[in-house]
Parts: C-alpha cells; sequence; structure tokens
C-alpha cells in the first residue's frame, strides 16, 4: 500500500465508517464455525468486526505488511492470531478452513485471480467466503494516477469468483459490494 493510502485507511473516521459498513454486512451473513482466515487484517479492525460478529471462531488473521500484523498484536494479540502471509501463495493446508474473510483487499493483490484461487484451495467444502471489496471506480484513470490498483470491474470480480469454483450465495450492487460464496 502506497504512503498516502496507509494514511488514509489509518485515518480514525474512514476505519469507523469502514468498521461500521463491514458490521452491517456480517450482521445479515450467515452463521460460520470453526477455523477461519483474514487477508488483508490491516491493523486488525476488520478482524474484531468478525469475532464481533462470530465470537467462537477461531481466527488467523493476515497481512503481508509486517508493520501492519504488529500494529494488529499490539491492539488484539490474546483474542486473535495474527501471521504475515501473501494471499497469492498461502502456507496453509488445503481444506483447512471453514471460512476466508477478505475485506478491501483484493484491489490491492497483482495476481487477484491467483488469491482466490488460493482461497479456494484453503476452504473446507462447503467452506464460506465473504469478500467486501469495490472494482473500477467512477473517474478510474484520475485515482489510478494517486492510488495504482488491480484493475477489475465488478463484474469480472464475480465471474472470475464462479470461474474458480465458487457458487454465489449474494453479491450486492454499487462499485463496492458485498459477496458471500459457498465451495460446494
Amino acid at each position: 500500500m502506497y504512503r498516502t493510502e496507509k494514511w488514509l485507511v489509518h485515518c480514525r473516521l474512514i476505519e469507523w465508517m469502514h468498521s461500521r459498513r463491514l458490521g452491517q454486512y456480517l450482521a445479515n451473513a450467515p452463521e460460520v464455525t470453526g477455523k477461519a482466515l483474514e487477508l488483508g487484517c490491516g491493523r486488525g479492525t476488520t478482524s474484531l468486526e468478525v469475532l464481533m460478529r462470530y465470537p467462537k471462531l477461531q481466527l488467523v488473521a493476515t497481512d503481508i505488511d509486517p508493520q501492519e500484523i504488529a500494529m494488529a498484536k499490539a491492539r488484539l494479540e490474546n483474542t486473535i492470531t495474527f501471521e504475515t502471509a501473501d494471499a497469492q501463495k498461502l502456507s496453509y493446508r488445503s481444506n483447512s478452513f471453514d471460512a476466508v474473510f477478505a475485506f478491501d483487499v483484493h484491489h490491492h493483490i497483482e495476481d487477484w485471480r491467483n488469491a482466490l484461487a488460493e482461497e479456494y484451495r484453503v476452504l473446507k467444502k462447503g467452506g464460506r467466503l465473504f469478500i467486501q471489496d469495490f472494482g473500477r471506480p467512477p473517474l478510474y484513470h484520475v485515482l489510478y494516477k494517486i492510488f495504482p490498483h488491480t484493475d477489475f470491474t465488478r463484474y469480472e470480480f464475480i465471474q472470475e469468483v464462479q470461474a474458480t469454483g465458487f457458487k454465489l450465495e449474494n453479491v450486492t450492487q454499487g462499485f463496492v459490494f458485498w459477496l458471500e460464496a459457498i465451495k460446494p
């Protein structure tokens, strides 16, 4: 993540808004038990939202940035396992998680298609995938100069989720979208 963007996502107001929106999505999400993986946990704000919704969940929260993991551990070390991990090549065994959460992370991943394949691989049969992200925004050509990101539309992303093998259960409209899928 670029310095300007890191500053923006660490802004308390942005963090609160993000947490509130995520809490609303999770409040209506299906029940999940067992062991879960979160990709791109940052400072742990989203991890806390997951645990508030699913308090019995055994959560492994990851981020590619060791500094983010250090901040998350300082805030929540006794309740969540935090690890540095690359979503494009996860070290976890196949079929080892009951759920995967990824909030506003895929647009940062260079090979986001491979990340989806890894998410599919580590999920158990019947495992659930929860994603919040955004596709190519309005004025993309201007924003890309400030914050270079992976380029996909909501439609392209949904198509790839299905091509990976997931069965879609819920997708919201808009350029910021919420997606729920299951590994059949």
